[in-house]
């Protein structure tokens, strides 16, 4: 029996450093996208700064889409896990839909090479809410989707619970609302990222200030039933 034991404990070693290269390259891409857009970098850009060779980029990722969707998908995980974790402290569900959605305006205009990188996704394999996504896309694109399917049944989670305890009113189905919401904070954060530096002149106002008349007019909408 010893010599299986030893065989496994060379396996979980084999995998252990294969987990730390993995983990080494996915940091280097990171690093890179701070500096640079996605479509600046190139594969040879990361194995470079990695210490390895394209090839040995290959041998833990499918091709460069899916390097950066495991670089998106360690940042998606930690975001999901924080608007999850200040929605279980609302009780309302109109509360839990506006803190979701404030919690996930804040990660994009934080991490604004990620949001770009979401979109960029978003734009080229569109697997929307509850689609499988093709296992040609790239193991780490999946899980990006999962992870994103999960924000959204939180957001029409949400959506449920206010309209059952009636602090929500609408005539719109759960799903097709949080996409309508999803839309509207897409537009907000995209203004904020183009025109910001021109509120106070032109527009008399902050960053701040204009998402929370957004919030604001977000909860009067929901709460007033005015899309009935």
């Amino acid at each position: 029996m010893a010599p299986v034991k030893n065989t496994s404990v060379k396996e979980e070693r084999k995998e252990w450093a294969r987990a730390q290269r993995q983990e080494r390259i996915i940091g280097m891409a990171a690093q890179l996208l701070a500096k640079c857009d996605i479509e600046e970098i190139t594969l040879e850009d990361v194995a470079k700064s990695s210490g390895y060779t394209i090839q040995n980029l290959y041998q833990y990722f499918k091709n460069k889409d899916d390097l950066f969707a495991a670089v998106l998908l360690k940042k998606l995980k930690v975001m999901y896990a924080d608007a999850e974790s200040a929605v279980e402290r609302t009780t309302l569900g109109i509360d839990r839909i506006i803190t979701l959605g404030d919690k996930y305006v804040d990660f994009c205009l934080r991490n604004k090479r990620y949001f770009d990188l979401q979109m960029h996704f978003e734009r080229k394999f569109c697997a929307y809410h509850k689609l499988t996504a093709k296992k040609t896309r790239g193991d780490f694109i999946v899980q990006c989707q999962g992870v994103i399917d999960q924000v959204s049944d939180l957001a029409i989670d949400a959506i449920k619970s206010g309209i059952e305890d009636r602090s929500i009113k609408t005539h719109l189905k759960p799903l097709h609302l949080m996409l309508l919401l999803w839309a509207q904070m897409l537009g907000v954060i995209q203004v904020i990222t183009m025109r910001q530096r021109y509120f106070k002149e032109i527009y008399e106002l902050t960053s701040e200030k204009f998402r929370r008349d957004f919030k604001d007019s977000i909860q009067a909408y929901l709460s007033s039933g005015q899309g009935k």
